[in-house]
């Protein structure tokens, strides 16, 4: 199912407004920023969230235990990933593709981050305090 995904946003790249990250890149960007399981991370212009999977991608296998233990786990599915995105289209398939690849209940905003950094309300996307890493790729 991730390989028809990956097929399939690979195609549609030409047909969407997001600059999809070629992958080798998306995994370099993340190796660098070495994310760890205690990590709260926010991409401000998530796209199809390639560099958020890439980063669930690289804990599991860097930090097994996020795998199997109840509490890295379920920080992980739950309150480690935040992405904003304009689009509402690309903000639906960034949730698709980070379920998709193990990650269940990631946030994802859609909004312009660019041009609404902060909502007023107290949102998590604008609160800077929030995140410990920003994985970003901005338009």
């Amino acid at each position: 199912m991730e390989r028809f995904y990956d097929h399939l946003t690979g195609k549609l790249g030409a047909h969407i407004t997001a600059v999809v990250t070629p992958s080798h890149i998306v995994r370099l960007m993340v190796a660098l920023a070495e994310p760890t399981p205690e990590d709260t991370i926010i991409d401000p212009a998530v796209g199809t969230a390639g560099l958020l999977v890439a980063a669930a991608e690289y804990l599991r296998e860097h930090h097994p235990r996020v795998g199997r233990d109840g509490g890295p786990r379920d920080h992980i599915n739950n309150e480690a990933f935040t992405g904003v995105e304009s689009d509402a289209s690309l903000s639906r398939i960034a949730t698709t593709n980070l379920r998709l690849h193990g990650v269940q209940n990631a946030t994802i905003v859609n909004r312009d981050s660019l041009a609404e950094p902060s909502d007023g309300h107290g949102s998590e996307a604008s609160n800077p305090d929030l995140f410990s890493l920003v994985l970003a790729n901005p338009p």
